[in-house]
């Protein structure tokens, strides 16, 4: 023979003990409306007029910039969705993609420079002190993990050790 089992019910806030003597089984739907424990979804409104215009100059004119904006950036200032973006402006979203990744490949590109000059100048400079500029010490002047997290930068050492015959 199965036992039934007992649940209790949180919504309804009916305890074992009630169920069981009968007690204060009364109860209604109306105090259901507000329990849903997903928050309801953000309705859409989809009557938005857009004025494309607007947002075509818009777009053009973050292509000019020096630092170009990303497109998430542009989606949030414009209020509408990066799928409308690609909809109504597919080849001005994708010159705006591309001039970020562009835009973001040289920065770093010219970080790495300047971390590789540097590394120079500290190997040269530890070298004057007679000082042997190992790869600790290195990172240590320069204040992080430069020659372990940037290959230029190891090789930039290296040479710079072979110049000064270190190695």
């Amino acid at each position: 023979m199965m036992c039934p089992r007992i649940y209790t019910n949180t919504i309804l806030k009916i305890s074992p003990y009630q169920i069981l003597t009968n007690e204060r089984l009364s109860y209604s739907f109306k105090n259901f409306e507000n329990t849903r424990s997903v928050p309801p979804r953000k309705k859409r409104n989809h009557n938005v007029s857009l004025d494309l215009e607007k947002i075509k100059s818009f777009l053009e004119n973050a292509l000019t910039e020096d630092s170009p904006p990303s497109l998430k950036e542009i989606v949030k200032l414009i209020g509408i969705s990066d799928k409308s973006l690609y909809k109504y402006f597919p080849k001005l979203s994708k010159k705006i993609v591309d001039r970020r990744k562009q835009f973001i490949r040289l920065e770093q590109e010219e970080r790495i420079k300047n971390e590789c000059r540097k590394v120079i100048e500290i190997t040269k400079k530890l070298h004057q002190q007679n000082i042997y500029p190992s790869r600790r010490k290195v990172q240590e002047v320069f204040g992080k993990r430069i020659i372990e997290s940037n290959e230029k930068a190891r090789k930039t050492w290296l040479e710079t050790k072979m110049e000064l015959g270190l190695i």
